[in-house]
């Protein structure tokens, strides 16, 4: 995953990229078919404010976050991003696949032929062996 870390009006200091890093370490964990990141990282009057564009298979999705302090405003980010990856993930598996492959082993089971069912025959058995 290529992430691209930018700050608007903050400087982007080595501590604040580890940061969110780390973060990103939980939404790579849960769906690791992200391409690309854009993590924008802004200061205004009171807040701070994070949004994110990022590209997956099928979509390009995109979150923000607001919050008093720099770090806040990034971990509400990220737990916004790791939320959306993991619907993004859940709608694309497909959760009909365990009914087909139980329907499948159900038809299998029915058309192998049963044990004989002559009544003389396993009832003998166990008189000779007594």
């Amino acid at each position: 995953m290529h992430i691209n870390l930018t700050g608007r009006h903050v400087d982007v200091s080595p501590g604040l990229r580890s940061f969110v890093m780390q973060k990103l370490e939980r939404v790579a964990r849960h769906f690791d078919q992200i391409t690309n990141m854009h993590v924008i990282v802004s200061a205004e009057k009171q807040t701070h404010r994070a949004e994110a564009t990022w590209h997956v298979a099928g979509a390009d999705m995109f979150a923000e976050a607001s919050h008093p302090d720099i770090r806040g405003a990034i971990t509400v980010l990220i737990d916004r991003i790791d939320g959306q990856v993991r619907k993004h993930k859940d709608k694309k598996s497909d959760h009909h696949r365990a009914e087909v492959d139980n329907h499948a082993l159900r038809e299998k089971t029915a058309r192998q032929p049963e044990e004989s069912d002559e009544p003389g025959e396993s009832e003998g058995r166990m008189d000779d062996d007594a």
